[in-house]
Parts: C-alpha cells; sequence; structure tokens
C-alpha cells in the first residue's frame, strides 16, 4: 500500500518557482520569450501590465509537472528504490496574506518500505550529511525550523510512520537523488538551469492576458503584429504607432 506525502519545492528542492526577480518572473520571462530589442520601453511595459499573474501560475503547472517526469522522475530510477510517483498539483501564490516565494506542490507516493529504505541509505551516508542537516536547519533568529537539524533525529523522525514526516521525506529523498547526481546533496536547486530552458518558449503570451478588455485587445495586437528581424525604420514605425495606440487607450479611461 502506498502513502501519498503533500510535499512541495520547498521540501523537496529540486528546483523553484520562485518568480521575485528570477528568470521566470512574467516580465523576465516574456522579454526573452518577445526577443523584445526592437520594442520600445513604452510598449514592452504595455505588454508585460497585461499579464496575469493567477493565469501565468496557472500555465506554469503542467509544464512543472511535466519537468518533472522528463527529468527528475527519470532521475530517481537510478536510486533503484522501485516504482515512485511525483505529481505537481498546482503552485502556490504570493497574496497580500502569503508574501512567501511561490511553490509547486507534489504528491510523492511512496511504499512504508521505501520510506524506511531511504532511511536507512541517509544512514549510511558520510558527514556531508550532517553537515547539510545542520546548516539548513538550525534555528537561529529570526528563523525557525520545524525540521531535525542532525542525523539520528532526523531518521528518526523519518521512520516513525505515525509522525507528520512530509518534510523529512521530501528533504531526504531530495539529499540522496542529488548526493547521486552531484556528489554533494548540499546543492539547492539542482535541476533550475535545466527547468528555466525547459519552461522557454512554452507558455503563450496570448494565454496569460485578458484578451476581452480593450487592453488586451491592443496588447493581442501588438504581440500579433511585432516585427521580428526587421530593420531600425520598421521598429520605429511600430512602436510609433503603438505608442500613440497606447496613449489613447490611457487618456479613455484616465
Amino acid at each position: 500500500m502506498t502513502t501519498t506525502f503533500e510535499i512541495s519545492t520547498d521540501t523537496f528542492p529540486v528546483f523553484s518557482v520562485d518568480m521575485y526577480q528570477s528568470n521566470i518572473e512574467p516580465v523576465n520571462y516574456f522579454d526573452m520569450h518577445l526577443d523584445s530589442d526592437g520594442m520600445s520601453i513604452e510598449v514592452f511595459n504595455f505588454l508585460a501590465d497585461q499579464i496575469q499573474y493567477e493565469k501565468y501560475c496557472e500555465a506554469i503547472t503542467p509544464i512543472a509537472n511535466e519537468f518533472l517526469q522528463a527529468h527528475v522522475l527519470r532521475d530517481l530510477k537510478v536510486l533503484d528504490l522501485g516504482d515512485i510517483t511525483l505529481t505537481g498539483v498546482g503552485i502556490v501564490k504570493r497574496t497580500q496574506f502569503n508574501t512567501s516565494p511561490e511553490s509547486l506542490n507534489i504528491d510523492l507516493e511512496l511504499t512504508e518500505k521505501q520510506v524506511q529504505e531511504i532511511a536507512n541509505r541517509l544512514e549510511e551516508l558520510d558527514g556531508k550529511f550532517d553537515k547539510y542537516l545542520a546548516e539548513k536547519f538550525t534555528s537561529r533568529e529570526g528563523f525557525w525550523s520545524w525540521v531535525p537539524n542532525n542525523r539520528q533525529e532526523f531518521i528518526d523522525r523519518l521512520r516513525n510512520e505515525y509522525n507528520d514526516r512530509e518534510r523529512e521525506v521530501g528533504f531526504g529523498l531530495y539529499y540522496l537523488l542529488v548526493d547521486y547526481q552531484s556528489g554533494d546533496g548540499s546543492q539547492e536547486n539542482y535541476y533550475q538551469q535545466e527547468f528555466e530552458e525547459y519552461l522557454r518558449d512554452k507558455i503563450d503570451y496570448l494565454t496569460v492576458i485578458n484578451a476581452d478588455t480593450e487592453a488586451g485587445k491592443l496588447a493581442q495586437e501588438i504581440y500579433e503584429n511585432y516585427p521580428y528581424e526587421q530593420d531600425e525604420v520598421w521598429y520605429k514605425a511600430f512602436n510609433h504607432k503603438y505608442e500613440k495606440k497606447i496613449a489613447d487607450l490611457k487618456s479613455l479611461v484616465s
């Protein structure tokens, strides 16, 4: 019988979906996607302002799950732990009440035998695992850790099936994976670069805006008519045309 552990990229940190000032922040993602070197700041900022955060998060979720299957789950097989199910189920978004970084919720299905085997292997590791626990999970001013910062207590919690042990299962499996892959289990966000490359060009700008509004309709028109790989004269005419349309739209709603 399997148990579903509700973990996330906070507790299984193979990659991050934190958007704040990162490559996957909507404005940065579409800056690369649009190849917007010829676009004026005014036009680009108008396009960026139309991106709907909720829609963008919804668009990333299935792609992040695909990446989990294609890369992370594939690599977990090298641990020879048997069949593991790993499913990305949704992004925890920032709100006015939750200012923590975005994270991807993940359902991890393991048997009790697999959990005990993870504990056995962590028990056999050298001092790097102790160092990882001490550095990451020692409470200090401004930070309270819910994860044990020493090997014995960590493994004891992992072995006890009556514990709320999602964190230990997530971090334990994560450590075994990146320790095997890199020889250094303390490496955070091991797959980050691969994830960002996998995400590239997979989100269509038109799916993350509200095309029912006047601003959304104008953004769609700009996006569909953007003159890729044109000379300076083309770009100048394009920017002049749409800067005027943007100004006219703003004057109507002001």
